[in-house]
């Protein structure tokens, strides 16, 4: 994942919270890709288990760049 950050350094930067946040999901994203693509072949519950967990991360990635237009 993604390693930790210091939260923006004004609490009220709702846009600097938002984007910190995007690169968390997309973060998340990438190691469900890998571990969906490492498991396809040999184990497929937790094949499925990490498309699921992709599907839910491509849509909060949605909901978050659709707040920063």
């Amino acid at each position: 994942f993604f390693s930790y950050s210091d939260p923006p350094r004004r609490g009220n930067d709702l846009k600097a919270m938002i984007k910190e946040s995007l690169k968390l999901e997309r973060s998340s994203l990438e190691f469900y890709q890998r571990l969906a693509s490492k498991t396809r072949d040999t184990d497929m519950v937790t094949h499925k288990m990490a498309m699921d967990a992709m599907a839910d991360e491509a849509r909060e990635e949605r909901k978050l760049t659709a707040l920063l237009d």
